[in-house]
């Protein structure tokens, strides 16, 4: 039986893929900067990552990562029209509270946009949704839903 892959590692693979190495990369949502470290390594990217969260900025310090903490719709209105090659918003439009306005100013600075959002479809979910009535927690969720941003609601 073939050795299953992390899904987490697939998604990285496929986005290292899209992107030219020495680009300038901004990460919208960067958590503790997994992703913009495995493209550092891979691609020899330029790096840039923004997030709510202290402890997870302080995670991306510690990777070797730039990493600003606060509002991301804030930060990206320092940047001039096409600043960076491509920008990241992987699992993070669903908590921000206006979506539409951080993707137009992402599409303003970045030439390119790659977005991505939870599979709510994927099996582990559709069954921690059946067996429990909830999302999946783990690694990349680790708090419930509703304790994720104080836009969701309970």
């Amino acid at each position: 039986m073939p050795k299953r892959i992390p899904k987490r590692t697939v998604d990285m693979q496929i986005i290292a893929d899209w992107i030219e190495p020495g680009s300038q990369v901004l990460d919208l949502g960067c958590g503790r900067g997994v992703m913009l470290e495995y493209l550092v390594q891979r691609k020899a990217i330029e790096a840039v990552g923004v997030d709510t969260s202290f402890p997870n900025v302080a995670a991306c310090i510690r990777r070797g990562l730039a990493a600003y903490q606060g509002d991301m719709e804030e930060f990206l209105r320092e940047f001039p029209d096409g600043f960076f090659d491509h920008v990241l918003c992987s699992r993070t439009l669903h908590e921000l509270a206006a979506p539409a306005r951080v993707i137009n100013e992402a599409l303003r600075v970045g030439r390119r946009l790659a977005v991505g959002f939870v599979n709510h479809g994927y099996w582990e979910n559709r069954v921690s949704l059946a067996l429990k009535g909830r999302r999946l927690v783990n690694e990349v969720y680790p708090t419930e839903w509703s304790d994720s941003r104080p836009t969701n609601p309970v």
